[in-house]
């Protein structure tokens, strides 16, 4: 199955910043939004299902533990 991926970029390009961290959101009609760090701050939360916020809020306690670990 094959499965359409939007990409987000500073400049439009998904060439661009290749050593940026990406995130794969899945959104209420099945599709995936990919941000970057930067684009969170831009994007509408409202078009992600429960799901999803439930994925954020576990990665970001992993990566909360993460950071701890790296002091």
């Amino acid at each position: 199955m094959q499965e359409p991926v939007y990409t987000f970029s500073a400049n439009g390009s998904p060439l661009a910043g290749m050593d940026d961290l990406f995130i794969n959101l899945p959104t209420e009609s099945g599709k995936n939004i990919r941000l970057t760090a930067d684009d969170m701050d831009g994007i509408n939360l409202r078009n992600l299902d429960k799901k999803a916020f439930e994925h954020i809020k576990l990665l970001s306690s992993r990566l909360e533990k993460i950071c701890k670990t790296l002091k």
